[in-house]
């Protein structure tokens, strides 16, 4: 049984059967990125998660490839592992691939065995993508989905914009329905919550009816909480989490919107978008930001100048930037964002 990241409530408990994970390793890494026994696997990914057992542990287990577990992340030791080992695929979340892009003896290492590159876990900035494809010298692949199941994975060989804005198409054995507010289902180009039918989505939490109730409806549709919408090609796309967003003034801005602005930023090596209170517009942007190594500050103002010259509303730039030494994460890599908005909701 797997247990959800708790970034934004508990931990749940998510009871799989063996038919739940046979189906849900055929209908996305073994068909979409093609996993087989002459890969080799390079992962840092803990087991406990859905993401490090469905990219590395059952996919080498089914086909006969082999798996290269590295006991916690440091960007030395994937480096050296997938120079020596001669890994075929690297996989990890958004925040480890920053972290080995960054890491000063890079280039002195060959990644010429890589034929890709995954990530998951959380929406993988362009800027990132673009970076690995030119750095590590392969495709890179993007999972969306989650421990209780559902899933979409993109195709091999898209280009970094369309790996960064889409969550592909649908996947194997599964139905997707987009619903407004109303549970009315919404067509091409219309944003609302992503909902799926599928055989290796769980059948409910262990232990909460409520909840069950809530998140499945009668048509045996798991509503993710994901604000998606689909294109006129078929391409599905993740707008933000429907909780993720910042409410300020009335007007809805998306937290990984304006994140995946900031890590075009020279200074930033990493960033996360919480709402702060705000007594007349109920909530404005604070970006809590990691620096480069040699970095000493950020203000405000760059951040400001920077959102004008790239073309951004007004109303969605950051109007409080906090320096921290390293966000808070879940062992899975996720930044535990209710720990950032209980943080600044006291210091204003």
């Amino acid at each position: 049984m797997c247990y959800t990241s708790g970034t934004e409530a508990d931990p749940k408990g998510c009871p799989r059967t063996h038919n739940h994970w046979k189906s849900f390793e055929r209908a996305g890494f073994l068909h979409h990125i093609q996993e087989n026994a002459s890969d080799r696997v390079a992962m840092a990914l803990p087991w406990i998660n859905l993401f490090g057992q469905c990219i590395g542990i059952l996919p080498m287990a089914m086909t006969g490839g082999t798996l290269i577990l590295l006991d916690g992340f440091n960007p030395a030791v994937m480096a050296q592992t997938i120079e020596k080992e001669k890994a075929t695929l690297y996989a990890g979340v958004p925040a480890m691939h920053v972290a080995l892009l960054n890491y000063p003896d890079l280039d002195k290492h060959d990644f010429s065995s890589l034929r890709l590159a995954f990530t998951g876990g959380a929406p993988c900035p362009t800027a990132v993508i673009k970076q690995m494809m030119e750095k590590f010298g392969c495709l890179v692949s993007y999972g969306f989905g989650s421990n209780e199941g559902h899933q979409n994975v993109t195709e091999l060989g898209m280009d970094p914009e369309l790996v960064s804005s889409t969550i592909g198409v649908k996947c194997l054995y599964s139905d997707i329905k987009i619903i407004d507010e109303q549970g009315k289902k919404l067509g091409p180009n219309q944003t609302g919550e992503f909902c799926q039918k599928s055989p290796a989505i769980i059948s409910g939490y262990y232990k909460r009816p409520e909840l069950n109730a809530e998140k499945w409806d009668d048509e045996g549709f798991y509503h993710t909480g994901d604000a998606c919408f689909f294109d006129e090609d078929g391409f599905y796309h993740f707008v933000t989490r429907l909780k993720d967003i910042v409410i300020r003034g009335g007007m809805n801005i998306s937290a990984e919107e304006v994140e995946f602005i900031l890590y075009k930023h020279p200074k930033v090596l990493n960033v996360a978008i919480v709402g702060m209170p705000d007594e007349r517009l109920g909530e404005k942007c604070c970006a809590y930001v990691e620096l480069k190594p040699g970095e000493k500050s950020l203000t405000v103002e760059e951040v400001q100048a920077f959102m004008e010259q790239e073309k951004v509303a007004k109303y969605k730039w950051p109007e409080r930037i906090e320096i921290i030494e390293q966000l808070p994460r879940t062992p899975t890599g996720k930044v535990l964002k209710y720990v950032l908005r209980d943080e600044i909701a006291k210091k204003v």
